[in-house]
This record gives structure tokens, sequence and C-alpha cells, in this order.
């Protein structure tokens, strides 16, 4: 039997749901959850078993402009978590949409991404739009 192995960066925005994703993902409680900004302040890593395949999760803080030195700090920390991973998974929130903020990740993203390396755009929080809006959203994502 070949056991496979991979890793999987969950980047976003803050409070765009990656920490309750990765807790989701392992199933436990590996990462803090809770409505502040800015609480995951370092990469934390949940593995997930299935069969003969181990997905090493990697929760990263959330990525902004940042503006003191621990914001920068927090900033490199999620993107350094997104260089040593097999996919990235940019998170959004379906309520947000496509802000400013996740533009300039998805630019980031473009010039930081190496062609080894699988980019997926998910999105959260389903549950509180109407269809015809996350229609709309899938839409102006694909464009």
């Amino acid at each position: 039997m070949t056991t496979r192995a991979g890793f999987v960066a969950l980047i976003g925005e803050p409070n765009a749901g990656k920490s309750t994703l990765l807790n989701r993902m392992v199933g436990a409680k590996v990462s803090i959850v809770t409505h502040k900004v800015q609480t995951t302040r370092a990469r934390i890593r949940g593995i997930a078993m299935h069969e003969d395949a181990q997905i090493v999760f990697v929760d990263t803080p959330g990525l902004f402009r940042p503006r003191r030195r621990l914001d920068r700090a927090m900033v490199a920390a999620a993107w350094g978590g997104a260089a040593d991973a097999d996919i990235v998974v940019l998170l959004i929130e379906a309520h947000r949409g496509m802000t400013d903020g996740v533009r300039a990740i998805l630019d980031a993203l473009k010039e930081r991404a190496t062609p080894k390396q699988t980019v997926a755009l998910a999105i959260n929080k389903i549950d509180k739009l109407k269809a015809e809006t996350l229609l709309a959203l899938t839409q102006e994502m694909n464009a």
C-alpha cells in the first residue's frame, strides 16, 4: 500500500472562516474560532487521514494590508504557509464577495504561486446568501 501525503494552505481575509474549516476538515478543534479578527497569529497545522492519504491543513493568519510590526509578521506567516503548500485554498466570505482585499490576494497569488501548486477558490458562509446572489458571485469569480 502506498501512502500519499500533501499540504493544503487555507488563506484569505481575516474572519473568512479558515480556522472553522480547518477544525471541520480534521474533525477536532485544533484552531481557535472567534468573531474577533486576527485570532490566528501563526500557522496552525491539522492532519486529516483518509484511507491511504494524509492531508496536512495549514490555517494561516488573515491577509490584509499590514501597518504594524506584528501585522507584518502575521502576513508573512500566512504567505509562508502558502509557499510551502501543494494546494492553496483562498477562502472568500460569500456575503462580502469579491472585496478589494480578495482582489489584492488574487493578484499576489498570481505572482507567488509556483507552477507545481494548485490554487483553488472556495466560497464560505453561503448559507447567508440567496441563490441568485450566490450565482452572481460565482459568475464574477469565474470572469
